[in-house]
């Protein structure tokens, strides 16, 4: 919930690219209950870029309640989706 409200809060005010490298230059990220709640088509990008900036610098956790054989279905685009 809390992602999801910084992410409309940084795209309404201008700050998305310091919010998004602010989140970057973090040693350890933990997403916390992925999967509770649909992401919408901002939060698949936010995650592609966070991921993507992470990508061999950084650890990231995921903790879900959701099946990682659905995580596929539940992201729903595959670009994000397929992002390893």
């Amino acid at each position: 919930n809390k992602f999801l409200e910084n992410l409309s809060q940084a795209k309404l005010d201008g700050s998305y690219l310091k919010w998004i490298r602010n989140i970057a230059g973090h040693q350890v990220l933990i997403l916390d209950d992925f999967g509770l709640k649909p992401l919408s088509p901002d939060a698949r990008l936010a995650m592609l870029d966070i991921l993507e900036d992470r990508y061999g610098k950084s650890a990231t956790i995921v903790t879900s309640q959701l099946p990682v054989d659905k995580w596929h279905e539940f992201i729903n685009e595959p670009s994000v989706a397929d992002y390893h």
